[in-house]
């Protein structure tokens, strides 16, 4: 039986042949792996960063007690634009938080004018 598959293999020249089928599909095998370990390395670096940033906003959020909820309105003397009158904003509590309290003991404000080059640290009024 033997010789009989040799001698048909021989009259049809299909010598290399088996092996040229398994170098196919080894190389498709190869690709497949090596596209689906792409994607798995790709999706962790995406998860990686989304976390990053999602932890960096609640480090954000968690550290401020107060957020600024409208725009600042100030007053100033009009013809000479020297002296500011008032300055009106309007703060909210951060999410999660209930209440803050705003006493001169436990409160510290601050204004920075960064154009102007003015900085006011602990004015409270």
């Amino acid at each position: 039986m033997k010789s009989l598959i040799t001698r048909y293999n021989q009259k049809v020249k299909r010598r290399g042949l088996a092996g040229l089928d398994t170098a196919i599909i080894l190389i498709a095998f190869i690709i497949t792996a090596s596209v689906l370990a792409y994607v798995a390395i790709n999706m962790g670096l995406f998860v990686t960063q989304k976390a990053k940033t999602t932890i960096s906003k609640g480090e954000e959020t968690a550290s401020t007690a107060l957020t600024l909820s409208s725009s600042v309105l100030y007053a100033v003397n009009y013809p000479l634009n020297s002296l500011s009158y008032w300055i009106y904003f309007t703060v909210s509590p951060s999410s999660g938080i209930s209440s803050v309290e705003l006493s001169p003991q436990t409160t510290a404000i601050s204004f920075t004018a960064a154009s102007s080059g003015i900085s006011l640290s602990n004015i409270y009024i």
